[in-house]
């Protein structure tokens, strides 16, 4: 006989911690499906600039390059001054 009420009280257990599984693999999944839409939505938005960052942080490096070698150059001359 109390095998019988073991049972019930086991199985509602079993009963309860499997639709709190189920129910945290779904919200897991919606999660990544909602994350994932989000980066594709992002990538989509941001690539038609890509190739205008690219040129910007080109022309960029330029500068800089040339504010350096301009640098160097005004302290070359002050020195032959």
């Amino acid at each position: 006989m109390s095998n019988s009420t073991e049972s019930p009280s086991q199985s509602s257990n079993g009963s309860s911690r499997n639709p709190r599984l189920k129910e945290a693999k779904e919200t897991l999944a919606d999660t990544s499906k909602f994350a994932l839409e989000a980066v594709s939505n992002v990538g989509e938005a941001v690539g038609p600039y890509l190739p205008l960052i690219t040129a910007v942080a080109s022309l960029t490096q330029q500068i800089v390059k040339a504010y350096e070698s301009a640098q160097y150059n005004k302290k070359s001359c002050a020195a032959l001054i």
